[in-house]
């Protein structure tokens, strides 16, 4: 089986499995829904950047989703908050305050696109 062919595998897999739309992972990762669809269709070969995207997003390596190891959990270094913050401890609670109000941000707009997901769900079996 071939990498990218194993890429759409996973990448469905992954996405099915947390109940994630193909919208959740687009909005997550900057790229289009569509992209997405043609990525887990095996439609489109992702370039090296939206695989980046993806297994960041997705919090797996991108070994992982390209079949090189069964093992998803990504190598190297930690999540670590110090290297988000200023080297300056003074700009520190700026820097802070402006990390929580995008993470807000994103998790906004993340509710808003599983509710619509939802919505449509409903609708749909209605």
């Amino acid at each position: 089986m071939t990498a990218m062919r194993v890429f759409a595998e996973r990448l469905k897999k992954i996405r099915e499995s947390r109940n994630l739309s193909q919208r959740a992972i687009a909005l997550g990762t900057g790229l289009s829904p569509a992209q997405i669809s043609r990525y887990e269709s095996g439609e489109r070969t992702p370039t090296e950047e939206a695989i980046r995207r993806i297994a960041q997003f997705l919090g797996v390596s991108a070994d992982y989703l390209l079949g090189l190891t069964d093992d998803p959990a990504p190598k190297g270094k930690e999540f670590n908050l110090a290297d988000y913050l200023p080297s300056d401890i003074k700009e520190a609670p700026q820097a802070l305050r402006q990390l929580a109000r995008q993470i807000q941000d994103w998790a906004e707009k993340l509710e808003k696109v599983t509710k619509e997901d939802e919505d449509g769900k409903r609708a749909e079996k209605d």
